[in-house]
């Protein structure tokens, strides 16, 4: 039985395989999940388009990549306002900016 605690690792948004486009993940599946706040990491694009190839192999054109993370700060803002959500938008890695976001939203220690 979970405690009530639980740290997601997702995103707002997916790119379909079928066209390539942006599609939102619409709003109630997060509200289904009772989340209390979103951290929503970001970074260069180059960056990410380096880290997936060093993951997967895949190499994609970088402003495929500035477009899918406006896209996710759009929709993860939208997301937020609509449930009345607390909103972090980090640095990638940044641990300390998550972890104080964390701690104002939970009693999980940090």
């Amino acid at each position: 039985m979970l405690n009530g605690n639980l740290l997601l690792d997702g995103h707002f948004t997916m790119r379909r395989k079928s066209d390539g486009g942006i599609e939102e993940i619409h709003v109630d599946v997060f509200s289904d999940l009772c989340i209390g706040g979103v951290v929503l990491f970001i970074d260069r694009p180059e960056e990410i388009s380096k880290r997936m190839y060093l993951r997967d192999g895949v190499s994609l054109p970088v402003d495929t990549f500035h477009e899918h993370q406006e896209a996710e700060i759009s929709h993860a803002r939208h997301v937020a306002s609509t449930l009345g959500l607390p909103l972090a938008v980090l640095q990638a890695f940044d641990t300390k900016g998550m972890a104080e976001a964390l701690s104002g939203w939970t009693d999980i220690p940090t």
